[in-house]
């Protein structure tokens, strides 16, 4: 018996519990022709088969689809459906189906569409904060596109590779917690994330991608770490209520001819002693934003009032500076103070 008449004959003798129970399988590296996948299911209850048009298909599950090979693993089958997409054929949910990411050891890499649903009827994949496991070490392009995924996002240090629009339109993330190093091909990662608010960069980023954040409009602030060597054009893109922009990096990053482009009146801020290098770099502020820069010091300390050519007048908090009100010349508390240079 071939492992795709094994497949079919589990889910026959498991038919009295397909409304209600998973299945598990364990066929390992299957790659069945059209006609055969046709063949193996065409009498299954509750299946539907669309036409597969190329030779080059794989049988998947959900939380491997499109990987090009039948994992063992388990999931509720309740009303599913099978559909063909990019030269795969993958079992997915009709309706709503949760997400499943796999944390075998083995599986590092969820590949492009896996979770995709924007193109599909009846079909959505749900999360709540989700977070990526320390096994995934690459995530395809259009992973996540247009999942219903609500809450947060976390992606550890360990996933290393996410090509392009791998939360496009998740509209329902409210807050990204990123450790990955990120690249120059995550573009537009998060863009269209409508209800996006919260953008936490820990340090070991070193890409903010362009149009990463595109059309988030609920951001209003912004840390970019130390280890950030570049940022891409257009990463706000549109995102007109930011309010406030911080870089870390002593030594300014690579930025793009419309990095800053559509953000409208923020606040740039950098470390006042940077604050020249920032202003030399290479496309740094080619839209006029406003920009202060932050110093740390100690309560009771007295301010500088000149660095290098400037004259620095100092604000307790980036809302006094970004007003330029109550105006400060001695440190009250320990505290990071912030400088507009004239």
């Amino acid at each position: 018996m071939n492992s795709l008449e094994t497949i079919k004959q589990e889910l026959i003798n498991q038919k009295q519990t397909l409304q209600s129970k998973g299945i598990s399988v364990s066929v390992q590296n299957t790659n069945p022709s059209p006609t055969e996948i046709t063949s193996a299911l065409a009498n299954v209850p509750n299946l539907t088969l669309a036409t597969a048009q190329e030779e080059d298909v794989a049988l998947g599950k959900t939380f491997y689809a499109q990987n090009g090979e039948l994992k063992t693993g388990s999931m509720d089958i309740e009303d599913m459906q099978f559909y063909y997409n990019f030269g795969k054929i993958s079992l997915l949910g009709k309706g709503s189906s949760p997400i499943f990411l796999p944390t075998d050891s083995s599986i590092t890499e969820i590949k492009a569409f896996a979770y995709h649903c924007e193109d599909y009827d009846n079909i959505s994949f749900y999360s709540t904060n989700l977070t990526i496991p320390s096994n995934i070490t690459k995530l395809g392009s259009d992973v996540f596109n247009s999942a219903d995924i609500s809450g947060s996002v976390t992606i550890p240090a360990t996933c290393t590779s996410i090509e392009t629009r791998a939360f496009y339109k998740c509209t329902q993330i409210t807050d990204v917690h990123i450790s990955a190093p990120l690249s120059t091909d995550s573009t537009f990662m998060f863009a269209y994330c409508s209800n996006l608010a919260t953008v936490e960069l820990s340090e070991g980023v070193k890409v903010v991608p362009q149009a990463c954040f595109a059309d988030c409009l609920e951001i209003t602030e912004m840390l970019i770490p130390s280890t950030v060597i570049e940022v891409g054009m257009q990463f706000l893109r549109n995102n007109l209520t930011v309010d406030y922009l911080r870089f870390l990096p002593t030594t300014p990053p690579k930025f793009g001819s419309t990095t800053f482009a559509s953000i409208g009146t923020t606040l740039i801020i950098v470390p006042y002693t940077s604050y020249t290098a920032y202003q030399n770099a290479t496309n740094f502020n080619r839209y006029n934003a406003p920009v202060a820069g932050a110093g740390d010091f100690e309560a009771g300390d007295t301010l500088p009032t000149t660095f290098e050519d400037y004259t620095l007048t100092w604000y307790a908090s980036r809302e006094d500076a970004k007003s330029q009100t109550n105006p400060c010349t001695t440190c009250t508390t320990t505290s990071t103070y912030f400088a507009i240079f004239t």
